[in-house]
């Protein structure tokens, strides 16, 4: 593990340097504003637009603020995760960085691993920002604002976040070219996605985590029924680092 904690502050200059920080805890700070807002007065702005007699709306609640967080980070803000770190690793390849970053006694696991930890720290403290102020915007603006199954649901998105990030690092390391790595992390989705489909698997799928918040909220369900998806994500965003290790290792770069 020679190099991984230098190497983390690296990383994190790197990210600093590129403006990803900046990028991604604006979007976030965005998402944790702009989600209690649009749950509250969306029924207003379509009166407005004139939908209002097209479309029944009806009063908005507390839970919709959260759907609407889920909304936003579930589709724009693993799209951007996807587009700040899909060339992690593959644009250093390309530029031939790689190689020298790995003769100066660094492993090839430690340069992996501070850099998906480099990832996960961005990630993790955007997302905090992103859901802390969207609670605290709830509770300003709805009157039946509650906490129940808030939490477990906040740490189920997380928690999928961290297995994409370990889908990005496999895939940014399989390639020296960033498209493909976009692709490879698409394809990746993907096939999480058709997990949804396989009814032996579903009910321990990663992908509950992903599409189960607002029942989680509606219906105030925590880990006591979703243990077996928190499990199979936790297991999974080890294996596939620990993949992605093992195929760097044999890499010729």
């Amino acid at each position: 593990m020679s190099g991984y904690s230098a190497f983390i502050g690296k990383e994190i200059k790197e990210q600093l340097r590129t403006y990803k920080v900046f990028v991604w805890l604006t979007v976030m700070l965005l998402f944790g504003i702009m989600s209690p807002v649009l749950g509250k007065f969306t029924p207003e702005l379509m009166k407005y637009a004139g939908l209002g007699d097209m479309i029944s709306l009806p009063a908005p609640v507390f839970s919709d603020s959260y759907a609407q967080f889920f909304k936003n980070i579930s589709q724009m803000g693993f799209i951007i995760l996807i587009i700040l770190f899909s060339g992690i690793v593959a644009n250093e390849k390309s530029k031939g960085t790689t190689t020298l970053m790995l003769t100066k006694k660094m492993s090839r696991t430690s340069f992996l691993l501070s850099k998906f930890t480099a990832m996960s720290l961005l990630w993790t403290v955007g997302y905090m920002v992103a859901a802390l102020t969207t609670i605290g915007y709830t509770y300003y603006l709805f009157a039946d604002s509650s906490m129940n199954g808030v939490f477990f649901s906040l740490l189920s998105m997380w928690l999928y976040g961290e297995l994409l990030l370990s889908i990005i690092l496999l895939t940014s390391s399989m390639f020296s070219n960033l498209y493909l790595g976009m692709f490879g992390t698409v394809v990746g989705c993907g096939i999480l996605l058709l997990t949804g489909y396989i009814p032996k698997i579903k009910i321990a799928t990663p992908l509950l985590l992903y599409t189960d918040n607002m029942l989680m909220i509606q219906q105030n369900i925590g880990f006591g029924t979703y243990w077996p998806s928190v499990l199979s994500c936790v297991l999974l965003t080890a294996v596939l680092v620990w993949i992605t290790c093992l195929l760097f290792k044999r890499q010729e770069l």
